[in-house]
């Protein structure tokens, strides 16, 4: 994280490895569970990366962490997201 801030994050700017300048990573910020605002916004990027035609443009890999507390389970937009996984764009 470049900015030293806990939880601030922007999906359209771009972090650059410094080793790797073609490995580039995209840091969505996360959502609380439930929260279909950040999920949208997700999703967008997902959809407006996909069409792109550069192949440098495209998303090659996402990384999914959803932490299931005792209490907690997955809602809708979490099992959309699985469901979408298995059917690419």
């Amino acid at each position: 994280m470049r900015h030293n801030r806990t939880g601030i994050s922007n999906i359209e700017e771009e972090i650059i490895s410094k080793e790797n300048d073609r490995f580039v990573i995209h840091d969505s910020q996360g959502y609380e569970p439930g929260d279909p605002t950040k999920f949208q916004e997700l999703q967008r990027f997902i959809e407006q990366r996909s069409g792109e035609a550069k192949p440098s443009d495209k998303i090659h890999i996402i990384c999914v962490v959803f932490f299931i507390g005792f209490a907690l389970r997955l809602f809708m937009p979490e099992v959309e997201f699985l469901r979408q996984a298995r059917n690419p764009c």
